[in-house]
């Protein structure tokens, strides 16, 4: 494993990242709701699930994954379910509770970590890129166990750089549109984008 390979490994992983997709959806408008603190769980669980895919296209695990198609099946339809839920309540939820930020509306860490977590396993994008495109970057027959812990701790940095920025930028946007006369719209859009999202994950579009 050359340090040239590593790096157009990291140069790809950085695009894949910053690409939208039913991950960055779901992102967004709980950042512009919520602020970036509350949707830090979700970006930790998206990280754990690129790791794992990442460790199904390293350890041979990849012919495995198929035989999990009707588990990873479950888990994209109840992560959808999940944003469609959190989309309905951000639409249900009065303007002057969503200017709180009440906990109970955002969800708790674990809550918001399985989601992130079930929206990046059932995401395709994810797992073509590590199960299909990983191997065209590294022989990953040749590597050893060093190497591929080297690959996977690659993920977490790239991943959090582009995703919290992400976020960051949704939560200052959030926090300047929420004035009193724009809670309610901001509530319907964020609500509906949600909603989208997790309809979009649950049909694998």
């Amino acid at each position: 494993m050359t340090l040239h390979a590593v790096t157009l490994y990291a140069s790809a992983l950085l695009l894949m990242a910053m690409a939208p997709g039913p991950f960055v959806a779901a992102l967004l408008p709980r950042s512009i709701s919520y602020g970036f603190r509350r949707a830090t769980p979700l970006i930790w669980g998206a990280v754990a699930g690129d790791m794992i895919w990442a460790a199904a296209a390293l350890f041979g695990l990849a012919a495995a994954a198929q035989l999990w198609a009707p588990a990873l099946t479950l888990v994209r339809v109840g992560g959808g379910a999940y944003l469609v839920w959190m989309g309905w309540r951000m639409l249900a939820a009065p303007p002057e509770a969503m200017a709180l930020g009440e906990a109970g509306e955002a969800g708790g860490f674990r809550a918001t970590f399985l989601s992130g977590l079930a929206v990046t396993l059932g995401n395709p994008k994810p797992a073509l890129f590590y199960l299909a495109l990983l191997p065209v970057f590294f022989d990953i027959g040749k590597l050893s166990g060093g190497e591929k812990i080297l690959i996977l701790a690659v993920i977490p940095p790239v991943l959090l750089l582009v995703l919290c920025s992400y976020a960051a930028l949704a939560a200052e946007a959030g926090r300047r549109l929420k004035t009193p006369g724009g809670t309610l719209w901001l509530n319907r859009v964020c609500g509906g984008a949600m909603i989208l999202a997790g309809a979009a994950l649950a049909a694998n579009l």
